[in-house]
C-alpha cells in the first residue's frame, strides 16, 4: 500500500525518470551479460585459465624435481656413509649381486662350447661362496646390532 501511495504521490515526470533509470540499468546489465558471454571474452577467460594452470603445473613439476633431487642426495649420502662405515658388508653385497646377475644371465652357445662344465662348476662355486658370504654378512650385521643395542 505504501508503495502504491508513493507512486500515486509522484509526478509523471519522476515516474518517467525512474523508468528511464531502470531501463538504463537493465540495458547495462544486458550489455555486461553479452560481453561476458561473447566468444572473445570466453576465449580470453579460457586462455587465462590455461596459462594460470600451466604455471601451476610447471611450479608443481619444479617442486617435485627439487624434492627428487633432495631425496637422491640424501640416499647417496646414506649409501656413501654405509660404504665407509661397512666396507666389507658392502663388498659382500656387491659380490653377491654380481654372482646373482651372472647366474641369471643365460649362457651362450659359444660359452657352452668353450667353457662347458667348467662354467657350471664356476657358477656353482660362486653361488656357494656367495651364500656363505651372505650368511657371514648377516652374522656381522647381527653382531653390529647387538653392539649398538648395548648401553
Amino acid at each position: 500500500m505504501a508503495e502504491a501511495r508513493d507512486v500515486s504521490e509522484r509526478s509523471p515526470e519522476k515516474i518517467r525518470d525512474s523508468i528511464r533509470r531502470t531501463q538504463h540499468e537493465m540495458s547495462e546489465t544486458i550489455h555486461e551479460i553479452e560481453r561476458r558471454l561473447s566468444p572473445k571474452e570466453i576465449a580470453e577467460h579460457t586462455r587465462e585459465s590455461v596459462r594460470r594452470r600451466g604455471a601451476e603445473i610447471r611450479q608443481t613439476g619444479a617442486d617435485m624435481m627439487n624434492k627428487t633431487k633432495s631425496i637422491a642426495r640424501d640416499k647417496t649420502r646414506v649409501a656413501n656413509d654405509f660404504l665407509h662405515e661397512q666396507p666389507l658388508t658392502a663388498a659382500m653385497i656387491a659380490f653377491v649381486a654380481g654372482a646373482v646377475v651372472g647366474a641369471v644371465i643365460p649362457s651362450t652357445g659359444k660359452e657352452n662350447e668353450l667353457l662347458g662344465e667348467q662354467r657350471d662348476r664356476l657358477v656353482d662355486r660362486a653361488s656357494s661362496l656367495a651364500h656363505e658370504r651372505v650368511e657371514r654378512a648377516k652374522e656381522l650385521v647381527r653382531e653390529d646390532m647387538r653392539d649398538i643395542a648395548r648401553p
